[in-house]
């Protein structure tokens, strides 16, 4: 009110402005324009085929909402397609409006007329010799005295396409030769379809183009085509999929037909990646009082993926976990054994705890690539456990442990490195028998078993975020176990925050997340958050009891590509650390 009242005294004391003052006022009211009618009612008349709440919720245009021309004509045209879907394609709409006196307000009123329904009278093929007119329209849901629907017609002829594709007609077209619609009151439609069934195709040679390591033969065999197979589309299909799935390749493009005179075949267009793999990780534990000292651990994992074009594989793992304990793992695979997509393994596994006892298990392992993302197997173990010789007071008893097992994988991520969507998924379930050896006879023999779960989801949550979760479970059940039968977790690769295998237990599990900024593909910083669970059972010998403890830990890291390889830093911490207790872990992973 006071700008007004000054507003008037400049008016006053200057009449000259008084021009200016109305013509501001008038133009006000054309510059902002008025709200839209608000609508009042919709009303629908004539419809049978479809309920009035089904057509109204399909409309933009409701009671309540802002009325515009353009909406209602999007409604209307909305309603004619739906109609038409359903078979109504003498349909017709006719909108109209009733404004209220003062135009804020408007009634909507849409009649339509549907019209009958259209059937489908009659079907001809023409052009189909590789099938009969039953083995060819059998499928089909257009069929005489059917209601005649286009989108349902253009599923029928798609899925008539596949079945020439897969059946070794890749070059197969089909076209609409005519629809003929009677415009009597009975009348129904003709349809009419003409096939192009072009030639029959066997694949006499698959040819390959950009392998520079791998050896044709090996690629060949992952296609799972047998040499003058005929051509099938879903079996096509799959093969990128199935190439990409042997970490050979870094992209594989969708399979070319050819023909020449030699006979069919497809042309396979692929891109090599390094194979072999170092990957390195470097800890830092502090000391968790003044007068102690840090303990540093190390892991090492070197993998030889593509051994001589031929796709076996090498690994050799090596760990120290920085309080006198190392491990060393080695293990070979042989693929396509005898023809097939099974492969053969061998595990070579020792752990040296400090002075106190060595434990060796041998392993073997055949694998069947039921799909490429799928994998199944089962697996033989012997383990052996050698206490020191140098330790009057054994803490463990020699002891070997021979068990059969059975375990599946399954893994969909998009990316090994750094993941964006997908999951991997692997259980393995383990039983045998375990002998221990007494210092005093008789030996005993006790019944084992084991199950480990491990699960892995990527979700893609913004465009360069992505959020990691892992759920991790591991449990042991036996009369007569020993430290050397504990499940152990904790550092860099477990439970972040705490040393490497800092616990064990008979029933284990943890879980790490990370939501993951990305900054370029294999290149991200994220937050962690992981919790743990051990449980370690009681000793009725020492009079001990079970115990069972919970843990978190959190922090942050980044993973960098560079010169040398794809670089990680992570520090974290554990319950009650403080900062100068945070556990610090450097890795690179390097491809040669």
């Amino acid at each position: 009110m006071e700008n007004q009242t000054a507003l008037i005294k400049i008016q006053m004391r200057n009449p000259r402005f008084t021009p200016l003052l109305i013509l501001c006022f008038t133009l006000h009211g054309y510059l902002i324009p008025a709200p839209p009618p608000v609508i009042r009612s919709v009303h629908i008349t004539g419809n049978t085929a479809f309920g009035q709440d089904d057509l109204t919720g399909r409309m933009s245009l409701r009671v309540g909402a802002g009325f515009s021309p353009g909406r209602l004509s999007r409604d209307s045209t909305m309603l004619i397609l739906l109609y038409q879907s359903a078979g109504y394609y003498f349909a017709r709409i006719t909108p109209a409006v009733s404004f209220s006196p003062d135009s804020t307000r408007v009634d909507v009123s849409i009649g339509i007329d549907e019209g009958r329904q259209l059937y489908v009278d009659t079907l001809v093929l023409n052009g189909c010799h590789a099938f009969s007119g039953e083995e060819a329209l059998g499928a089909f849901s257009t069929k005489p005295k059917s209601v005649f629907m286009t989108d349902r017609l253009e599923q029928d002829i798609k899925r008539l396409v596949l079945k020439y594709e897969n059946a070794g007609y890749p070059f197969a077209s089909i076209e609409v030769g005519n629809i003929a619609v009677d415009s009597s009151a009975e009348g129904g439609v003709s349809v009419i379809l003409n096939v192009e069934e072009g030639k029959e195709v066997t694949i006499d040679e698959i040819r390959i183009r950009g392998n520079t390591q791998t050896r044709p033969d090996v690629i060949v065999r992952e296609t799972r085509i047998r040499p003058h197979e005929v051509f099938n589309e879903d079996k096509v299909e799959k093969i990128p999929a199935l190439l990409r799935a042997t970490n050979l390749f870094s992209s594989v493009q969708e399979p070319q037909v050819f023909i020449d005179s030699a006979g069919g075949g497809l042309l396979i267009t692929l891109t090599e990646q390094n194979t072999n793999t170092f990957d390195g990780i470097v800890g830092y534990s502090p000391a968790s009082d003044i007068s102690g000292s840090g303990a540093v651990s190390g892991y090492a994992h070197v993998t030889m993926g593509n051994l001589f074009g031929t796709a076996r594989r090498l690994d050799v793992l090596w760990l120290r976990d920085g309080r006198g304990a190392q491990e060393i793992n080695l293990a070979y695979r042989e693929p396509w054994l005898f023809g097939f997509p099974l492969s053969a393994s061998g595990v070579f596994h020792e752990r040296q705890q400090d002075s106190t006892y060595v434990q060796r298990t041998v392993e073997g392992h055949l694998d069947l690539a039921a799909l490429a993302s799928l994998s199944i197997g089962g697996f033989i173990t012997h383990t052996f456990v050698i206490p020191s010789t140098t330790i009057v007071s054994q803490p463990v008893q020699s002891s070997r442990n021979l068990s059969f097992g059975l375990n599946l994988q399954y893994d969909n991520r998009d990316d090994i490195l750094s993941p964006m969507s997908g999951a991997l998924y692997r259980t393995v379930y383990q039983i045998g028998t375990k002998k221990i050896f007494s210092y005093i006879p008789p030996n005993q023999t006790t019944s084992v078993q084991s199950v480990m779960i491990d699960a892995e989801m990527y979700k893609s949550v913004a465009g360069n975020q992505v959020a990691a979760l892992g759920v991790h479970g591991r449990q042991i059940i036996g009369s007569q176990l020993q430290t050397t039968d504990y499940f152990r977790f904790g550092g860099a690769t477990t439970l972040r925050g705490y040393n490497e295998n800092q616990f064990a237990g008979t029933r284990v599990a943890w879980t790490n997340a990370e939501y993951r900024f990305l900054l370029e593909r294999h290149s991200y910083f994220f937050p962690l958050f992981d919790m743990g669970f051990v449980y370690l059972p009681g000793d009725a010998a020492t009079g001990s009891s079970s115990t069972q403890l919970f843990r978190y830990g959190y922090g942050i890291g980044v993973r960098l590509d560079s010169p040398l390889g794809n670089i990680g830093v992570t520090i974290a911490f554990g319950k009650g650390d403080s900062f100068r207790q945070g556990k610090l872990h450097v890795s690179l992973m390097n491809s040669f």
